[in-house]
């Protein structure tokens, strides 16, 4: 159930933390919308987004472009990559508003403190990396920013190269069976994309919207 107290904050995005991605050193920011109107979903119930872009350009145009490596990673479901059957669910035209915004100076910062608080005044889960790899954003941000909310969802394609500490915020995004047993045994717990509906294994279970097992 949704709280009834009064939030400070009064935008519904925030910059909520900017530098370089883990992943290749390209100046990255993590925005977190949601705030004042966050997206209803009854399965997760109250969520939180936070996006990870690029600061230099549109994500469509960088997606398009292969220039988001500092946001995706190596992620085999990127829109210029060959190695999947399976493309990326996420329509980026729709968050240039989002970006746009950002980058014409007109929103606030919230920091990861502040956002941890409205998570748990607000009763909130959060979702990390509604676009972007969570593993590009420093661990201790997560960290803080979960321990107000009240559930999180979270996936990373960069689990075969990050610190393992990492099993503890976010779950492996794995293609093959093997892949999946590595990062079990890595600690991760995994969400598998496949393109054979009955290709379930153990205590996974279906998502039939994506043909993914968890």
């Amino acid at each position: 159930e949704r709280s009834t107290t009064e939030s400070v904050f009064t935008d519904n995005s925030y910059v909520l933390w900017d530098g370089p991605s883990a992943y290749n050193g390209a100046d990255i920011v993590a925005i977190a919308s949601g705030i004042t109107d966050p997206s209803q979903n009854a399965k997760t119930g109250d969520m939180v987004q936070i996006w990870i872009f690029s600061t230099a350009g549109k994500p469509n145009d960088i997606a398009k472009a292969g220039d988001d490596g500092g946001t995706c990673g190596a992620c085999p479901f990127k829109p210029t990559s060959d190695d999947s059957e399976i493309n990326c669910y996420l329509r980026l035209y729709q968050q240039t508003a989002l970006w746009k915004r950002y980058n014409e100076g007109r929103m606030k910062r919230m920091t990861p403190e502040q956002l941890a608080t409205h998570l748990e005044t607000q009763q909130l889960n959060v979702r990390l990396g509604a676009y972007g790899d969570p593993a590009m954003i420093p661990l201790d941000v997560w960290h803080t920013v979960l321990s107000g909310a009240r559930k999180h969802t979270s996936y990373t394609h960069q689990w075969d190269w990050v610190s393992t500490d990492y099993a503890d915020v976010t779950m492996a995004s794995v293609e093959t069976l093997a892949d999946k047993r590595r990062a079990n045994d890595m600690g991760y717990r995994t969400y598998r994309a496949t393109t054979d509906i009955d290709d379930q294994q153990g205590k996974e279970y279906p998502d039939t919207r994506h043909l993914t097992y968890h």
